[in-house]
């Protein structure tokens, strides 16, 4: 794969993140101008990744009522605390190593995983409240009786 292709990759695998980590275009677009510039003009896919999560959550500003654009699932992490939902996105959606994770999240390792682990049986509660509340009222499916 040459370069320029991996760059692309990389620069569309991290707004992904940043959309997820902020629940907002805006501010996912603020993550990643401020990656790129922090980086300089050499950098892999991997470390424009990691810089624009930085940069993310960094942004306080995240968006109480998630984007349209991510599919429900994606929306309804946003019924967890800012905690869980950013160590579930860095560990297991976007596959990053417990190092990385604790850095970013300037945690203990074992307060990742224990955000983690706390998150995932909660998982099918979030999606099932998120289509009842109206997080996307077109996916509305419960029974009001």
């Amino acid at each position: 794969m040459n370069f320029e292709l991996q760059i692309e990759e990389g620069l569309y695998e991290s707004f992904r993140a940043a959309l997820v980590l902020t629940g907002s275009i805006e501010a996912a677009e603020r993550a990643i101008t401020i990656a790129i510039n922090s980086l300089g003009s050499e950098f892999s896919a991997r470390e424009l990744l990691v810089r624009t999560a930085q940069s993310a959550l960094l942004d306080s500003t995240f968006s109480a009522k998630p984007c349209s654009v991510l599919p429900l699932e994606l929306q309804a992490l946003s019924l967890f605390s800012p905690t869980r939902r950013h160590a579930f996105i860095l560990r297991v959606l976007l596959d990053l190593d417990l190092e990385t994770c604790s850095e970013i999240l300037r945690l203990f390792s074992e307060e990742v995983d224990e955000a983690v682990n706390k998150l995932l049986p909660e998982l099918p509660w979030a999606l099932e409240f998120a289509r009842c509340t109206g997080i996307v009222p077109a996916l509305r499916h419960c029974d009001p009786n």
